[in-house]
């Protein structure tokens, strides 16, 4: 297996860390890059205590970041030593087959990759929102330990079968203790933990537990069920619906997809557009919007996860949080607008919806999976896709402009065309 080098390692390492001062890249993947640069066994863990010294120095860094950073590097040093570490620096996420830095030819290519990645196997979809746990800040000098298979939280909930992880939680199959006693038929939900290192902005805890409650409250069809929102602990967590199958992210990413046929895609299209539309006639906007965000149930359900938390954190203009830190949403798939951290509106959805439905169609996304921002200042066009008729094109391409007030205003108008 061929090895990046350690310079190079470094150099992803340093263009990470400014990409992210400049907003180019979110925490989320900021930390993933850390993870993987710690996890080299060439790694100099010293370099890198010096490099995260010097990028606080010049501004890139806020000084929550810079002290989860440092106290992670200084883990992976114990580690090395025989202490234990978080499982989560030895995992390496595959993007279209290959390592996100195992690409030693250039280096803004594995930074852009990094906008992509991070996916649950059997569709329990990506991230809650970006830095979704910074809300109460560890106690000095303990590191939490997040929780594994055979714990309980809040005496409720019995981990039982690991799912899939992502770079800022673990998913799991979990027993409600409560619906067992209760002889409930099916007392298992899925519950998402977050990783312990997003714990920096106390304040981001309420407010997404608020989100969380107005997620409880979006009950439809093609919606999956929020059931709580809560923390044991330093574990923070959230609780839903527990649905076997996959995501839409797994299918389009499968070896071979070239898309499929508007008849085969349009239950599929429908399922994800009738959920958004609920959703914005309550007044949420889902805000990151993506495949990953898609569940296609082993019994043919389609289902949309993940409702206005990513919007939680970009919005919250209370706090004086380094404005990196509130770049949400997915930026292949997020509009423009929303990349320019502009108020949530539903032809933001409209867009992530329609960039979805090209993919599903096509095997491949309409704008090459680069920042919506930069496809839009490139002038780019997305080519149509075979099969459709003009009225179908019309009716995608209309959906995809790049500009919100020429953009197609309402799901349901999408939907129809």
């Amino acid at each position: 297996m061929d090895l990046v080098m350690p310079e190079m390692t470094m150099s992803v390492f340093v263009r990470s860390l400014r990409a992210f001062g400049k907003g180019e890249i979110s925490l989320e993947q900021l930390f993933e890059v850390t993870d993987k640069t710690l996890a080299r066994a060439e790694t100099e863990v010293a370099s890198m205590l010096s490099i995260l010294t010097e990028e606080y120095t010049r501004g890139s860094i806020p000084l929550e970041v810079y002290q989860v950073l440092t106290r992670d590097v200084k883990l992976s040093l114990k580690s090395t030593e025989g202490s234990t570490y978080n499982a989560s620096l030895q995992e390496d996420t595959v993007v279209d087959g290959k390592s996100e830095l195992d690409d030693d030819t250039d280096v803004d290519l594995a930074l852009r990759e990094l906008h992509d990645t991070g996916t649950f196997s059997h569709g329990l979809g990506e991230s809650i929102a970006l830095a979704s746990a910074k809300n109460h800040p560890l106690e000095p000098g303990k590191d939490a330990q997040i929780k594994t298979k055979g714990e309980t939280l809040n005496g409720r909930y019995k981990l039982e079968e690991y799912i899939g992880s992502g770079g800022m939680n673990t998913v799991y199959k979990a027993l409600d203790l409560q619906k067992q006693d209760a002889g409930e038929q099916n007392p298992y939900v899925a519950v998402k933990l977050l990783d312990p290192k997003f714990s920096i902005h106390k304040d981001w805890f309420v407010l997404l537990q608020q989100e969380a409650k107005r997620c409880q409250e979006l009950t439809h069809p093609n919606i999956v069920k929020v059931y709580d929102f809560d923390r044991d602990g330093n574990t923070v967590y959230l609780t839903m619906e527990y649905l076997p199958g996959e995501s839409l992210k797994e299918q389009i990413s499968t070896p071979g997809f070239s898309g499929l046929s508007i008849q085969q895609a349009l239950p599929i299209v429908n399922g994800m557009g009738k959920a958004l539309a609920y959703a914005h006639g309550r007044g949420v906007v889902h805000s990151d919007f993506k495949p990953a965000n898609v569940i296609l149930s082993h019994s043919g359900e389609v289902k949309v996860i993940d409702f206005g938390l990513a919007r939680a954190i970009r919005e919250d203009e209370k706090s004086a949080i380094h404005p990196s830190l509130k770049n949400a949403g997915t930026p292949s798939y997020a509009s423009p607008e929303s990349l320019e951290h502009q108020n949530a509106d539903p032809r933001d959805d409209v867009f992530a919806l329609a960039c979805t439905t090209f993919e599903l169609l096509t095997g491949h996304h309409p704008f090459n999976r680069i920042p919506t921002t930069e496809a839009r200042d490139a002038r780019l066009s997305p080519m149509r896709p075979l099969g459709l008729s003009n009225r179908q094109w019309e009716a995608l391409h209309s959906a995809l402009v790049f500009n919100r007030h020429e953009r197609t205003p309402k799901v349901e108008q999408f939907l129809k065309d």
